[in-house]
């Protein structure tokens, strides 16, 4: 299942390792932890988002008494 809060802190910890913080001002170094915050929800957002309008087509492998089974899955990703 997609899990947006678990790829947020993902995206959110590979923005914190490319980026050095500001330790000497607090307060800038909050709205960075804030911006980034704002900014790994969104790419997970729009990530789930795109995943969840992918359309699967089947073409082979499937067998049945009348032989090869071929088609589109039509399913909800969630």
């Amino acid at each position: 299942m997609l899990n947006e809060e678990r790829l947020t802190l993902a995206i959110k910890a590979v923005l914190d390792a490319d980026s050095p913080s500001n330790q000497e001002n607090e307060a800038d170094n909050a709205e960075l932890v804030a911006s980034r915050q704002k900014m790994a929800n969104g790419i997970a957002k729009a990530v789930i988002a795109e995943i969840k309008t992918a359309t699967i087509e089947y073409t082979s492998g499937l067998m049945s008494p009348a032989g090869a089974v071929s088609g589109k899955i039509i399913h909800t990703i969630s």
